[in-house]
């Protein structure tokens, strides 16, 4: 028994290890999505690798930015046009596009579209043509109004340019829809070119004063005033397939480059458009 009493009493002590909370499985997915992207790139560069290398220059020239016009919409930082044709671009498609034409027969082709100044609408009218009787209209038929539309020949057309006078808006201060006197300029301007077929581009230009919101709201106020004048020419007539482009130019293209807060400055232009049309040499006042 004292031998029993001398025994020592032996503690076992067994820590359990404790066990992570659930796992999340976002990683799964966003590993799922890295195979995925992963894959396509792999399937991309495998089928641009199977294609001719004339189709691919094809497909290429399809991403290209490219227009038809040379001049953009509105800018906040200078008056270049905001896109601009790829160099060549239209050159090296072409050939791809005529050799996909070949299986077809007159018969697959619907009709034309109207295409004014492009190809199909462009009038057989001369610009100094049109611009001498523009102005003898604009002479006989506007009054004292005459002083305020100014033709020109310029090389992308023919130039009409309806200014304010001192005391003679054509839109008041800050609006932009057309007062009396804008609103009988501009419909004068859809009867005469009710029988132009010709593309049709609109410019407002405002002077160098703010607007409610500064400098900012010049080229707001100026492309609104672009944009309502080409509704009333629509209103009165004008085809609005004839309309190339709207655009605004705030203070940036004065009439009268020595004064930006001249009011001849406050103006909306109309260029009908004819191609070499500089070649005419006509500019009346």
């Amino acid at each position: 028994m004292a031998d029993d009493d001398k025994k020592s009493t032996i503690i076992i002590v067994k820590k359990m290890a404790a066990h992570a909370g659930a796992h999340g499985g976002a990683w799964k997915v966003a590993y799922a999505d890295f195979v995925t992207a992963m894959m396509a790139f792999f399937l991309l560069m495998w089928l641009l690798n199977s294609v001719a290398v004339e189709k691919r220059e094809a497909l290429a020239e399809y991403f290209q930015r490219f227009s038809v016009f040379t001049e953009g919409g509105t800018t906040f930082i200078k008056k270049d046009p905001v896109f601009a044709p790829v160099p060549g671009a239209a050159t090296k498609a072409i050939p791809h596009i005529l050799k996909g034409l070949e299986h077809l027969s007159p018969g697959d082709f619907g009709e034309i579209p109207h295409l004014p100044w492009a190809i199909a609408g462009k009038s057989t009218m001369k610009p100094t043509e049109f611009a001498e009787k523009l102005a003898k209209q604009v002479e006989t038929q506007l009054g004292e109004l005459k002083d305020q539309v100014k033709i020109e020949v310029r090389e992308d057309g023919v130039r009409i340019q309806l200014i304010d006078k001192e005391g003679r808006p054509m839109f008041k201060s800050g609006a932009i829809e057309p007062t009396a006197l804008g609103r009988q300029a501009i419909t004068f301007m859809a009867k005469a070119l009710a029988d132009m077929p010709n593309a049709i581009a609109i410019d407002g230009h405002t002077d160098a004063q703010g607007y409610n919101e500064g400098s900012a709201g010049n080229w707001s106020l100026s492309t609104k005033r672009a944009l309502a004048a080409r509704d009333l020419l629509e209103e009165e007539g004008v085809s609005a397939s004839q309309f190339a482009r709207v655009t605004g130019f705030a203070d940036t293209d004065p009439y009268v480059p020595g004064d930006s807060t001249d009011t001849r400055n406050r103006r909306v232009s109309l260029t009908i458009m004819f191609p070499k049309a500089s070649d005419e040499g006509f500019a009346p006042e």
